[in-house]
């Protein structure tokens, strides 16, 4: 069986608790557990399931490096850690501008500023007194207090190459957010890791790559079909995939039209999203057919694909690892 994760998305901590015992029933390796603003925060619900399942990996997928310290995570992760004995993945990104925006903070040099998040919170995990003067985040001598089970393995979402890059050169794996599932795609992600690996003097097999993918799975093609044009189409308008999609050769001018159509009119149909970007953007049709292209994908280069479930048949979701 083929390592394999979910984002169960802001459901309330009842039903997470509930989904997340499934999924570990079915075979699944992890659970990403997202921290978007107006949501609820991923903590709480992540020591829920620390207490409540045995060997799913638990992770942040993603908490803001803007919305806490790094020596409170450093501190939130370990303790994370020793309650689910051993289980936290730290997934870390710079989150939507926008939310920073609303909410006053400058997110600047974003960068530097995961690198300079990293480097604290690894120190503070060996349980040194860790004094550190960056451009972004500082911290004067300062250790925690308890002994973390281990270093919590970090990675780094990230949607630019850069960013990639960066994951490659400093984290123990990468979260890319987009969720297309191609093989151009794949190989672009990978290319630029394996850059950043180099630059760091590691070896890229050493980076694990995580991607989330929106997975649409029922017997009705039809229905199959609507649920990932659904999921998709938030992410479409609000030009979150414009550049993947011009990279994937999907944007041809009739779509490049579509799109700007959709925005000057606040269009709020995902009905006229056509069948050709959907097939890219998303993993859709019966269970058996949604296993076969998660297994592709996997095979494509990466080393976890991570569900975002699209429609209200999870009974179909959870089936697929089983089939793998």
């Amino acid at each position: 069986m083929i390592p394999l994760g979910i984002c169960l998305g802001h459901r309330s901590c009842n039903d997470l608790t509930h989904y997340s015992q499934v999924a570990e029933e079915h075979g699944f390796d992890s659970i990403w557990v997202p921290e978007d603003l107006g949501f609820r925060d991923a903590i709480a619900p992540l020591t829920l399931l620390a207490a409540s399942t045995k060997k799913i990996r638990l992770a942040t997928g993603i908490i803001p490096v803007w919305y806490r310290y790094p020596a409170v995570t450093a501190m939130t992760a370990a303790t994370l850690d020793e309650v689910s004995r051993g289980r936290i993945l730290l997934g870390l990104g710079t989150g939507e501008q926008s939310w920073m925006e609303k909410q006053g903070i400058e997110s600047k040099r974003p960068m530097t500023a995961v690198s300079e998040y990293v480097t604290i919170i690894r120190r503070l995990m060996t349980g040194q007194l860790t004094t550190f003067t960056g451009e972004v985040f500082r911290i004067s001598q300062t250790k925690l207090r308890f002994k973390p089970k281990r270093q919590v393995p970090i990675y780094i979402a990230a949607r630019g190459p850069k960013m990639l890059q960066l994951a490659g050169k400093i984290a123990n794996g990468v979260l890319c957010a987009e969720g297309l599932w191609t093989p151009e795609h794949v190989e672009w992600i990978i290319k630029n890791v394996k850059m950043g690996a180099e630059a760091g003097g590691r070896d890229a097999r050493q980076v694990e790559i995580a991607s989330y993918v929106i997975v649409a799975a029922s017997n009705d093609q039809d229905r199959a079909r609507k649920d990932a044009k659904r999921a998709v189409f938030s992410l479409l308008i609000r030009g979150l995939l414009d550049q993947q999609v011009e990279r994937i050769r999907l944007y041809s001018p009739e779509v490049a039209k579509l799109f700007e159509h959709w925005r000057k009119t606040n269009h709020k149909s995902y009905t006229s999203i056509p069948d050709e970007l959907i097939t890219k953007l998303a993993i859709y049709g019966t269970t058996k057919e949604c296993a076969k292209k998660i297994s592709e994908f996997r095979q494509s280069g990466v080393s976890i694909p991570v569900i975002i479930p699209a429609g209200s048949n999870l009974k179909g979701i959870f089936r697929i690892s089983t089939l793998l």
